[in-house]
């Protein structure tokens, strides 16, 4: 060898072993980097706010950049499933493209569900309707999206590319036995603090105990640790990487046999009888058990049985050998030793309540599971390129079935969400993904001899089971510390090379050096995927930056209650920060509405300052605050309506005199338009846009039409929608619009009974707009009975109520009884509404509120002992509180009275 060759050889040699130092060392940093912030989203709220996805995007493209390094300088890496990988940046790819702006023709040809909705809700407006800047903008630009609401989505894809690159990470970063450990330490380590902090607060009823998280809530029964079911999907696949840690210790100390041992002619030699003085085994049974408590203290139902499904799944695969006896014993004494755990925590009522919900009947009425009828109606509007991605809580208000206080940002179903915001393209991925996914850890957990790749395999089948059973009746994988955990677990596996036969081993290629391997593409996989990663990485990095400064110029000019008033300079201040706001993110709604707030409100205070000017001061002070509730839009829209239309000119006139008040106006409507063009299903938009269309010559009842589309899941926007209909004297619209807020909320319903009055003659009022629900027209006839001004109505009310429990078919005979209790008691017939509450109880012989109702009645009538009975029954049957504990007391002082002769009536 020559002089030259050997000087080249050992610089090669000497640069081999600095690449590989630092791999041994960057690799271990890279790895508690990333679990660092994994542990980190997961105290923060699961990483839900705004602030920390960014910090999280930041976090990972850094990790992202030494993992380059890593994998650059390692001598061997496993290559990881080119199919999975490549299944995520599809998934990245088609949500890219649904926010990418293409022609108008090719975005409503390719998304017909997407056209229609635009259509409907943000019509494009006549030529002489639209100031001319505007038009020329919009002639100019002729693009158009796929998702309904491109900011939206953009958010959405940028959070879910924090999963993908945990995949992407896990599947190259933690490869080795050494990563694998670290991984499944780490996911286990965190859930187990976790879990610990909920079982605290749990026993003490503490709201501050977790960091980060303020004035949360304990005392409801479905109130959970941390973050409501997502935080119990943390913890289930905290459970998987415990479970894979016992698994791992079992199988390499050769105390159980799992994966394609059991079939080896060694299994015999195994030892079954050491595992509970090996420390890391019974360490690790302790945290599995530690987890499994905060799991059934979370509450979540969803959790709970896809959790027991993996301990099943976990057990008949991996301990079919020893027989059902020793799992049936195993199963036993863990729900044993868990359940004297929840007694000791004093949570055993809670859980009893929750396990009660799992019948049919509750979770058919269940407004989560209604609604998932209007979810398929939304998904096949919207086929088959979908709503866009983080749209579902816009897409779904035109097809809600029926009007209800709830609002759902997520369908309650992952699949069903998919299918929606990404069509047929996004649940084929979502499908294909999870078929694979299953299929690796399959064979990973079964099929593999090395004890680290069983491990990882049953933590991945698992996590696997967690976040896709969950998925159907949740939307927990939303969440980013969810997305992360699962994606780094499911990302090892990933990472497991497939095990050779004997045949097909070559050792030149375990010999091979790196130059070698580096001239083969396969090698070279590793770093292609992490090179691919940085792109999305970054991206969602700029997305949320620029986000999170819209949030913090929104948050800074968020319009004030009703009864502040703003100066001025305000308006002024906080016009321009949202002008330039709207100039960087056009088509971004909320900036757009708060805009034309602002504008409006600058108006508000023009004619507020003209009004002090013209005043005549003998005519009195009227308070500044109410002079600033008639200047709002709906006082315009009340005053131009109930005018004659020749004097309607003139008042258009005295509204924005000068031109720069008519500018303002029209500059108003304008930021509403565009609001309506990047979100056209914003129901306070379009009610704002009604109240401003007929200042500037426009119709305004097609705008609240639409808001009475869109307004099934928000009271107040009902209300006023028939309230708009009201002043302007259309009467069928009105009555649909008030009926629909009646059947859901009760705050205004004085209000509307007094304004119907004015207006609408008494069968009117009774037939058409009071709902058919029970107990409404309950609470409506003794609302008229107390209230002189509604007395007019009392008999109607009441035949109208009388009407409705005889002829309503939903009713239960329980339900149809307690109806006409009620009812005789608003009629003072306290002897016929016992009877009736008696044949409700024994309708209904489990609930509770019949009976204290019925106990009530009872010590009213002056029969104590009766009354005794009910409550004591209420009791057992587990009702307890303040109320039941006084009505007893009231009982027991009745009882003594009577005894003593007190309380006999005179003769």
């Amino acid at each position: 060898m020559s002089r030259s060759n050997r000087s080249s050889l050992a610089s090669r040699t000497s640069n081999g072993n600095r690449s590989k130092s630092w791999a041994e060392i960057g690799s271990p940093i890279c790895q508690v980097a990333i679990l660092g912030l994994l542990g980190y989203s997961a105290w923060r709220y699961g990483g839900a706010e705004l602030p920390v996805q960014w910090q999280l995007a930041v976090g990972l493209s850094i990790a992202a950049g030494f993992g380059l390094t890593v994998a650059e300088s390692r001598e061997t890496i496993p290559r990881p499933r080119a199919g999975l990988c490549g299944l995520c940046f599809l998934w990245l790819l088609w949500g890219w493209i649904q926010t990418f702006p293409l022609s108008v023709a090719i975005a409503d040809a390719v998304s017909p569900g997407a056209a229609e909705t635009r259509a409907e809700f943000s019509p494009t407006p006549e030529p002489s309707d639209v100031p001319t800047a505007l038009a020329s903008e919009d002639s100019s630009q002729r693009k158009r999206t796929i998702s309904i609401v491109p900011t939206a989505s953009r958010l959405h894809w940028s959070v879910t590319g924090l999963g993908i690159a945990s995949l992407v990470l896990g599947s190259t970063l933690f490869v080795t036995k050494q990563g694998r450990l670290i991984l499944l330490i780490g996911i286990a380590a965190n859930a187990g603090a976790i879990a610990i902090w909920s079982v605290m607060q749990r026993a003490t009823g503490s709201s501050q105990v977790v960091p980060g998280i303020e004035q949360e809530i304990f005392n409801d029964a479905f109130s959970t640790f941390h973050y409501r079911n997502a935080g119990a999907a943390y913890l289930l696949i905290g459970l998987a990487a415990a479970i894979g840690i016992l698994i791992w210790n079992l199988a390499e100390k050769q105390l159980w046999n799992f994966g394609s041992s059991k079939s080896s002619s060694s299994s015999s030699s195994y030892n079954r009888s050491g595992y509970w003085t090996d420390l890391p085994v019974v360490g690790s049974i302790a945290l599995s058990l530690l987890i499994c408590l905060a799991v059934l203290l979370s509450l979540s139902r969803g959790a709970w049985i896809c959790g027991s499904i993996g301990l099943l799944f976990i057990a008949a695969t991996g301990l079919r050998s020893v027989g059902w006896r020793a799992i049936a014993a195993l199963s036993v004494c863990t729900l044993l030793l868990i359940t004297a755990a929840t007694f000791w925590v004093a949570q055993n009522q809670r859980i009893e309540d929750r396990s009660s919900d799992l019948a049919v009947g509750h979770i058919t009425a269940d407004d989560r599971f209604s609604h998932f009828w209007a979810g398929l109606d939304t998904a096949r509007h919207y086929l088959p390129t979908g709503s866009g991605i983080g749209t579902y809580g816009f897409a779904h208000l035109p097809f809600k079935h029926r009007d209800t206080r709830s609002w759902y940002e997520n369908a309650h179903n992952q699949y069903l969400e998919v299918i929606t915001e990404s069509g047929v393209v996004g649940i084929a991925i979502a499908a294909a993904g999870i078929v694979l996914l299953g299929r690796r850890s399959w064979k990973t957990f079964t099929q593999s001899k090395d004890p680290s790749k069983i491990g990882i395999g049953a933590a991945g089948c698992v996590a696997l089971i967690a976040v896709a059973g969950q998925g159907a009746v949740d939307f927990v994988i939303t969440y980013p510390a969810n997305m992360m955990a699962a994606g780094l677990l499911l990302g090892a596996v990933c990472g497991c090379e497939p095990r050779r036969s004997k045949s097909r081993f070559d050792v030149a290629a375990v010999a091979s050096n790196k130059t070698s391997l580096l001239a083969n593409p396969a090698a070279t996989s590793p770093l292609a995927w992490l090179l691919l990663l940085t792109i999305p990485l970054l991206h969602s990095q700029y997305i949320l930056g620029r986000e999170l400064h819209a949030d913090r110029i929104l948050v800074a000019t968020m319009p004030p209650g009703e009864r502040v008033v703003p100066t001025r300079s305000e308006c002024i201040k906080n016009s321009r920060q949202l002008q330039q706001l709207t100039a960087e993110m056009p088509d971004h709604a909320v900036a757009w509405e708060h805009y034309a707030w602002w504008q409006s409100a600058e108006l508000r205070l023009h004619n507020l300052a003209r009004e002090a000017a013209n005043r005549d001061l003998s005519s009195g002070v009227i308070p500044t605050h109410q002079q600033w509730i008639i200047q709002s839009p709906l006082g315009w829209f009340e005053t131009l309506v109930a005018s004659a239309p020749q004097q309607q000119a003139l008042l258009r006139d005295r509204l924005a005199p000068s031109e720069a008040e008519l500018r303002l106006l029209r500059s108003a409507s304008e930021s509403l338009q565009r609001a309506t063009v990047a979100n056209p299903l914003i129901p306070q938009v379009h009610l704002s846009r009604a109240t401003l269309a007929p200042w500037i010559g426009e119709a305004w009842q097609p705008h609240v039409a639409r808001l009475t589309r869109l307004a099934p899941s928000n009271p107040e926007q009902l209300y006023l929608a028939g309230l708009l209909n009201y002043m302007a004297g259309e009467q069928a619209p009105a009555i649909e619009a008030w009926r629909r807020y009646l059947a859901i909320a009760s705050p205004r319903s004085d209000t509307i009974m007094q304004l119907a009055l004015q207006q609408w003659d008494l069968p009117t009022i009774a037939n058409r707009l009071l709902p058919a629900n029970p107990q409404l027209l309950l609470a409506i006839t003794g609302q008229t009975m107390r209230d002189e001004s509604l007395a007019e109505l009392t008999t109607l009310c009441r035949n109208r109520c009388l009407q409705v429990i005889e002829s309503d078919p939903d009713l239960s005979p329980a339900e149809r009884h307690a109806s006409y209790a009620q009812l005789a008691q608003l009629d003072s017939q306290p002897q016929q509404a016992a009877e009736h509450w008696e044949n409700a109880t024994q309708a209904a012989p489990k609930n509770i509120d019949y009976r204290l109702r019925l106990a009530s009645l009872l010590l009213h009538l002056g029969d104590a002992r009766s009354a005794q009975k009910q409550a004591y029954v209420a009791k057992a049957l587990g009702g307890n509180g303040q109320q039941i504990d006084s009505l007893i007391a009231k009982i027991q002082v009745q009882r003594t009275r009577s005894t003593s002769g007190e309380g006999k009536p005179p003769r």
